[in-house]
């Protein structure tokens, strides 16, 4: 792999894992504009709610308290290099578009 390609698909996962972070900490931080983020920029998160849900329902179901630090942490932390994984994929796959779009290819 080029040294393009390798900061091109780093750049998607980098996305992948502060685009949540940063949706969340407005969320949390922002004071109203949390409320005010429209639906379509939210939904690059929706592979991430799914698996959240999932592993969430997974300690549970295990009969673990899915509130409790541990879980709630190692559920965050893989959900979010799942996203960035996912988001790398996506970048990886895009990449001879935008090489051929650079004139590159």
């Amino acid at each position: 792999m080029d040294t393009g390609k390798k900061k091109y698909v780093s750049a998607w996962g980098l996305l992948g894992l502060l685009f949540p972070v940063t949706l969340v900490l407005i969320g949390r931080f922002g004071h109203g504009l949390g409320a005010d983020i429209p639906s379509f920029v939210t939904a690059p998160m929706v592979p991430l709610i799914f698996v959240a849900y999932a592993l969430a329902l997974a300690v549970t179901d295990a009969g673990g308290n899915s509130a409790a630090l541990l879980p709630t942490l190692t559920i965050s932390a893989l959900v979010l290099l799942l996203n960035a994984a996912f988001y790398a994929g996506l970048g990886w796959l895009s990449w001879p578009i935008a090489k051929k779009l650079r004139g590159r290819g």
